[in-house]
């Protein structure tokens, strides 16, 4: 049983790790400009911090096969909106339109993302579970360590030069 449960573990990890790329990518891809230009509005410098953008878009076009994990895991779920072929499904995403951030476990591994929904006409932030921290579990030889209220503060901290 506990096979099971660890491969299930690193199963998800990897569905995780693989999306998030994803999202670091469609940060970077031309057409992302506003994503950009709210992060340049923060001060936050995308090259320097882990950072992606959930467009939405990601299983557009994709097998199933390549859907199945993300909905496992919550970043995709079925939907009921109308799709221009009954072979295909609609799908809903996790954190659509959002700038993303990974959210680590005491391994490094990526086990959330917290996604933030700034073309809202109230933007608002969400984590997809109750896992992980940013931007990862402090090591044992931590001597200091600065607790924020919001992902964006800790991002300020990193980018920060006082802290290092």
């Amino acid at each position: 049983m506990e096979d099971k449960h660890q491969h299930l573990e690193i199963e998800q990890s990897l569905a995780l790790k693989n999306f998030f790329e994803m999202c670091i990518h469609g940060l970077h891809n031309f057409k992302a400009t506003q994503p950009r230009q709210f992060l340049d509005t923060l001060g936050i410098d995308y090259h320097s911090v882990q950072v992606g953008f959930i467009s939405g878009q990601a299983h557009h076009r994709k097998p199933e096969s390549f859907r199945e994990p993300l909905v496992k895991i919550g970043i995709l779920t079925p939907s009921d909106a109308a799709v221009r072929s009954s072979e295909l499904k609609a799908y809903t995403s996790f954190g659509n339109y959002s700038i993303a951030f990974p959210l680590k476990s005491e391994t490094g591994e990526i086990v959330n993302l917290y996604a933030y929904r700034f073309k809202l006409q109230t933007p608002k932030g969400e984590f997809l579970n109750e896992q992980g921290l940013y931007p990862s579990f402090p090591s044992d030889k931590t001597t200091r360590l600065y607790l924020t209220q919001t992902v964006f503060d800790a991002v300020g901290l990193l980018q920060g030069s006082s802290i290092n």
